[in-house]
């Protein structure tokens, strides 16, 4: 409607990256949140979690060998993915087990004490008052949740709780959450653990279509009432993705995105071509920054917008100037160049 101001906030894993300062914070850096091409590092913190998972563990050596050349996590892991072999097909279903529980642990273990930029931009984004707020992001991580509850004592207790309630903002996970399951609908036996569900399954798992929200993201935490249930994960591969939220969560973004808006793009590449085809029928933009850790990364981000929607942008001609800050989330933060923006 005329006149109101709506902001829409687009977050990608450079976001999770980036979102804490040493002097601000006190993090623990074996648990910094990871780019999509360091979900299988080589860090203690990180093999601990893999070793949970012995199908996973067993592909680790040939995906971090392949991205040591030069491949991308996401060619990688598709080509493994495509394998017929049921054997490595259940190897390959560990794989997001262990994304699911690395990605919670990050959550709880990164900031020993402080908070995240997180935190700050949510208080910040409160406090302008906006006639509606859509976050939507791509992460697995649970730290904007983390935020919710320090900012606002919001909780996500259910898949209803991420919409509105009141002022506060719609909250989208479009790819999934580390916390969320999908009900496993095959028979599977007697086996209550991972590996002897996996073990029964003679093909794909059939998943319920809609996730829920665990107790947690651990092995004990995916057994509920008396059925198993699968990370309700976006695969991180290359090609042609799905959204993992429900499809209510989906109706209201796209609600949201059809009126005009004020678009903060934070740690997206812009790689994932279904996120940016939600922009397709969006209005022109009230206004429009990008923070991609430098003006090269944010330009690349922008360039990708016109064959979508070339009347999104505002002031093309000047976009450079005044719509891509020249570092990342964290620096974004520092400089108060947020306040500005959201102003």
């Amino acid at each position: 409607m005329a006149g109101e101001r709506n902001l829409v906030v687009l977050i990608g894993a450079g976001a999770s990256y980036d979102c804490a300062s040493g002097s601000v914070s006190d993090f623990d850096v074996e648990f910094r949140p990871p780019l999509t091409k360091e979900l299988f590092a080589f860090r203690p913190s990180f093999n601990s979690i893999l070793k949970k998972y012995p199908g996973a563990e067993s592909l680790s050596d040939e995906i971090r060998s392949r991205v040591n050349l030069g491949e991308s996590i996401e060619a990688v892991l598709r080509e493994i993915a495509e394998r017929p072999d049921i054997k490595i097909r259940r190897q390959y279903w560990e794989v997001l087990f262990y994304l699911q529980e690395l990605l919670g642990e990050i959550g709880e273990k990164y900031i020993r004490s402080g908070v995240t930029k997180f935190v700050t931009l949510l208080n910040a984004i409160i406090n302008a008052k906006f006639d509606s707020t859509l976050i939507l992001s791509l992460n697995y991580d649970l730290l904007v949740e983390q935020a919710f509850a320090r900012s606002e004592n919001r909780r996500f207790h259910d898949l209803n709780s991420y919409l509105s309630q009141g002022e506060s903002p719609n909250f989208i996970k479009l790819h999934g959450s580390a916390n969320w399951g999908r009900q496993l609908l095959a028979p599977v036996g007697h086996g209550r653990q991972m590996t002897e569900i996996l073990d029964s399954l003679t093909g794909e798992p059939q998943l319920a279509s809609v996730p829920r929200v665990l107790a947690g993201y651990r092995e004990t935490h995916r057994f509920v009432d008396g059925l198993y249930h699968f990370p309700a994960l976006s695969e991180p591969i290359q090609g042609s993705k799905h959204f993992s939220c429900p499809d209510v969560h989906l109706k209201k973004s796209r609600e949201l995105l059809s009126q005009r808006f004020r678009l903060l793009v934070i740690g997206f590449s812009g790689l994932d071509e279904h996120v940016l085809e939600l922009l397709r029928p969006a209005p022109r933009l009230e206004n429009l920054c990008v923070v991609n850790g430098s003006k090269q990364f944010g330009m690349e981000l922008i360039n990708k917008i016109p064959p979508i929607n070339n009347q999104l942008i505002p002031n093309w001609t000047n976009r450079e100037l005044e719509h891509v800050h020249d570092g990342g989330f964290e620096s974004f933060m520092r400089s108060g160049s947020y306040r500005g923006f959201l102003s």
